[in-house]
């Protein structure tokens, strides 16, 4: 989507073992030395994943992480190797909590050309990435296998480097590294200015590929103490598990801003700040209790980084090759070819195309998919997914028409073919769609979410609310669909229930952009608006300085008049989002012109930018989400109602998309005069319209 808001996230793995230690895997056979390409989810992304083979032909991709002491498989691919694990069990503990496993072993590795025997895996473990993007991903190779090695990591290049011990030549100013079999150890000497004075720490810490930045693991020590603040971030992590929502794992942590770091001879200056978790002898649990710290990608990722396993050294060292960008969805159309039934395969490869940005190589592979079976209702919705995100919401319906409700429910669908026939301006057709749904899937909460939609465009906001009460008992989630049910108090003219909900979402999820900029909205003008203002800034004082949602936050600035403020977290969302150069150009051009729009700021240039995304991608609903909002700003009132339309077209299920096209809607209706040529205004009923 167009709006770039992350959250913070602290997601190192951080695998101890306390049970079932693992062998060390046999002596490496292979050559002197040997590279192997890294893979990322995108040109920025964080993970480094690796292909290894387990001895059946198979290539697959592993993530590679330092600060797992154990390799990990997942179940799937241990069963068919066969080797699903015997009654050896362990624990791993990672930040997200404690997991069981039972120990396997893989009578052969392939790691490019090294091939190692008897190496043990950890299996059925809760907590394990399963993807890469869109890419499955087999397991993490951790440390019972690099440890065999003289491990170098070269970021830039993307290329993964494995020497038998004592051939590679480390630099004079390598520091030491402590290595017990499962942990790699060294120390760090974090560095504040104050003032033109220096002050300094030396910490140990774990050296972590899977992890973010510096983190720090016990109380802050005095002389930091008055610069650490408090704020909350995602943990998640080994026994987080699925079940549960995002924000079950926010944690608190604190944070002081450093200067630099000095790492295996290394000045990094760029890390920004250090992060304290367990700081509360009263919370102390996250993670092992043996853990110093983690030091993560941000402080090695423009590096060349030598782990030297065997003889306990480290270092960071220039990367004198070219960068090279090595993408996981290449990796896969070249070398993965997926199992299982031929219509499964067709709709993983579609994935893999529409991800690099081959749509038209995407939609040949799914036509040919249904005509050889065009019953399968799971192709026809991914091909009208693809579609729609193509910027061809017609020709999505046209796939979707053979589809019954019951069916359309059972793939999760109905809910966006409701909403686009409300956009098609067909509402009679979308609440018969949505009743036949419920009638026919009467225990299915996702049918009763698609009634509500449409019993709430139709004016029926009691029926809607209902339709959401039962959706939430089905799911058993008291505080489900609190957007939803923010926009139905707001079309009833209850501001106060509206904001109760939305403040309830702030609560629940500080790092939610969206109810946030709605909040800010509904308070504008109203006498609710110091104290939900207020409510506003307790939300943000949650988060970390400079994390969570600044495009949002900037726009809710903007609405309560606070022009220097959002303009300043503009500034500092667009440095954080928009300017990586690995971004394609066009990309970075909405990026901004979405955040100078929300913060009202420099909105010719805004315009200019969304100009040059939109020429690039002129029917991408982020770019056409990213024109709706500065044409609002720039006061084009149906410029911004038709970009809306175009933009939820692409994606019906979106509510913030919806609610969005709704509200720009509303004001092309009450706008004085029409431009001349401006486009007609979007079929979306008004709320103050029973019928």
């Amino acid at each position: 989507m167009a709006r770039p808001a992350r959250c913070s996230a602290l997601a190192a793995l951080a695998l101890a073992l306390i049970l079932g230690e693992p062998a060390a895997a046999a002596e490496p056979r292979g050559p002197r030395s040997g590279t192997l390409p890294v893979w990322r989810t995108e040109p920025t992304g964080t993970k480094l994943f690796v292909e290894a083979e387990l001895g059946d032909g198979v290539p697959r991709l592993f993530l590679v992480d330092t600060g797992a002491s154990i390799s990990v498989l997942n179940p799937e691919v241990a069963a068919a190797l066969g080797i699903d694990g015997g009654p050896t069990t362990g624990e791993l503990v990672g930040l997200g909590g404690r997991a069981r496993y039972r120990l396997a072993q893989v009578p052969t590795l392939h790691l490019g050309p090294f091939s190692l025997d008897g190496v043990d895996f950890a299996v059925g473990h809760s907590g394990l990435p399963r993807r890469a993007g869109l890419v499955p991903i087999d397991g993490i190779i951790g440390n019972n296998v690099w440890g065999e090695f003289q491990f170098v990591v070269d970021y830039p290049a993307n290329l993964l480097e494995l020497h038998r011990p004592n051939t590679l030549r480390l630099p004079p100013d390598a520091v030491p590294m402590a290595f017990d079999g499962q942990h790699a150890s060294t120390s760090v000497t974090v560095i504040v200015d104050l003032g033109g004075e220096e002050l300094r720490q030396t910490v140990p810490v774990d050296v972590d590929t899977g992890g973010r930045g510096l983190l720090l693991n016990g109380a802050v020590p005095g002389p930091w103490d008055g610069l650490a603040r408090q704020g909350e971030e995602l943990i998640f992590g080994v026994g987080a598990g699925d079940e549960l929502p995002a924000h079950n794992f926010l944690r608190s942590t604190r944070r002081a801003p450093i200067a630099a770091v000095e790492i295996g001879g290394v000045r990094v200056t760029d890390l920004g700040y250090v992060t304290w978790f367990n700081f509360d002898v009263a919370m102390r649990d996250l993670g092992p209790a043996r853990m110093p710290g983690l030091l993560g990608h941000e402080a090695l990722d423009d590096h060349r980084v030598v782990f030297d396993f065997p003889g306990q050294r480290f270092a960071l060292l220039p990367s004198t090759r070219p960068p090279a960008e090595r993408l996981v969805t290449t990796w896969a159309l070249r070398h993965h070819s997926p199992t299982g039934p031929a219509n499964e395969v067709a709709a993983e490869r579609a994935l893999w195309l529409q991800a690099a940005d081959r749509p038209a190589a995407a939609r040949r592979v799914l036509r040919r998919a249904l005509r050889k079976d065009p019953e399968d209702d799971a192709l026809r919705v991914l091909s009208a997914r693809l579609r729609r995100h193509q910027g061809a919401p017609e020709a999505a319906d046209e796939v979707l028409r053979p589809l019954s409700p019951a069916r359309l429910v059972d793939h999760g669908e109905l809910v966006a073919v409701v909403n686009a026939a409300v956009l098609e301006g067909d509402l009679a057709g979308a609440a018969r769609l949505a009743h036949e749904g419920v009638r026919a899937r009467p225990t299915s909460a996702h049918a009763w979410v698609a009634l509500s939609d449409a019993e709430r465009w139709r004016g029926a906001y009691p029926e809607a609310r209902s339709a959401l009460r039962e959706a939430n008992r089905l799911d058993q989630a008291p505080d489900g669909h609190l957007l939803r049910r923010a926009w139905i108090s707001e079309l009833e003219g209850d501001l106060w229930a509206a904001s109760a909900h939305l403040s309830r979402l702030l609560q629940l999820h500080p790092h939610s952009g969206p109810s946030a900029l709605y909040l800010a909205m509904i308070a504008e003008g109203s006498a609710a608006e110091v104290v939900l203002d207020e409510q506003l800034a307790a939300a943000r004082a949650r988060l970390h300085l400079g994390e969570g949602p600044l495009d949002y936050h900037a726009a809710a600035l903007a609405v309560s008049g606070d022009a220097d403020g959002a303009a300043a977290l503009a500034t500092a969302g667009i440095a954080r989002d928009c300017a990586d150069p690995a971004r394609p150009r066009h990309s970075r051009a909405n990026c901004e012109a979405w955040y100078l729009a929300l913060a009202r700021a420099e909105l010719d240039r805004a315009r200019g930018l969304s100009d040059e995304a939109l020429a690039h991608h002129p029917r991408r609903g982020a770019y056409l989400d990213t024109r709706a909002t500065v044409a609002e700003a720039r006061g084009e009132p149906q410029l911004a109602c038709a970009a809306a339309l175009a933009a939820a077209r692409t994606d019906p299920d979106d509510l913030y998309l919806l609610w969005q096209a709704w509200r720009r809607a509303q004001a092309c209706r009450t706008a004085p005069t029409l431009a001349a040529g401006a486009p007609p205004t979007p079929p979306l009923p008004s709320p103050l319209e029973r019928p």
